[in-house]
């Protein structure tokens, strides 16, 4: 009987353990779609911004605010996991002469290290995220400020007629 305990409990540590390391490798990725997320989105609003004469090529400059927006929203060494590798690629689709939408694809890869885990002989666990922003129809979009001109609009705010304060 002792030897059957013992043998169960050295199973229920193995388990045990594996679950930690796997909710802390879980908790690593995570962080990492959130930064990745949030730094895809910041990238494609400032791509607005490029400029050839000062910002080098698109794959530099989106290399560069790749790593900018990703760092701000992962620091190093998040849960003890290694240096994260961050890929870009810069897509666009063109129709005949027209960029018909503009987006980046972003891949972040790291490893988070194992305590239990390494008793199986399993040092670290592969950590990875990946998101793809697409501006549709980038060029193209339009806007239009709309004011409303019911009677609702002649009813006064502090004895001026709502429709002449808009204006």
């Amino acid at each position: 009987v002792l030897i059957l305990v013992a043998v169960a409990m050295f199973l229920l540590v193995i388990v045990v353990g594996v679950a930690v390391d796997y909710s802390r490798a879980q908790a690593v990725q995570a962080r990492m779609q959130s930064a990745l997320d949030a730094a895809g989105l910041d990238i494609v609003a400032e791509m607005t911004l490029y400029d050839p004469s000062t910002d080098g090529t698109p794959d530099h400059y989106l290399q560069v605010l790749a790593t900018r927006f990703f760092n701000a929203n992962f620091p190093d060494g998040y849960l003890e996991s290694s240096p994260v590798i961050l890929t870009t690629e810069l897509i666009h689709h063109i129709d005949v002469v027209e960029i018909i939408d503009v987006g980046v694809n972003l891949t972040a890869t790291s490893t988070d290290p194992t305590d239990f885990m390494h008793i199986l002989g399993v040092s670290s666990v592969p950590v990875s995220a990946f998101t793809q922003v697409v501006v549709l129809s980038a060029y193209r979009s339009e806007f239009a400020f709309v004011i409303d001109n019911s009677a609702a609009m002649n009813l006064p705010i502090e004895g001026v007629p709502r429709i002449q304060t808009v204006q």
